[in-house]
């Protein structure tokens, strides 16, 4: 079984597809749902996964074309929403 742990820094409107299908993914028994609340919660709009423990997912919902070099060095997989 796929176990993902979704690190959760903020509640946005942005974010709240992410959450249902994870929700929908572990529903169906596709995945093993964790939620862990960021213990330093940053500005930047987004969720990170943690997969299996050993794969670091970012999914960059915020509106602009920058990307977070901090987020984008420490994970293997860098999503952006939307680029301008």
């Amino acid at each position: 079984m796929i176990t993902c742990d979704i690190i959760c820094n903020r509640i946005d409107r942005h974010l709240a597809h992410f959450y249902t299908g994870f929700s929908q993914l572990h529903k169906h028994g596709f995945v093993h749902l964790k939620q862990t609340r960021s213990s330093h919660p940053h500005a930047w709009i987004g969720i990170e996964v943690h997969v299996n423990s050993s794969v670091k997912l970012y999914y960059d919902v915020s509106d602009n074309k920058i990307v977070n070099t901090d987020i984008l060095d420490n994970v293997h997989f860098y999503f952006k929403r939307s680029f301008l």
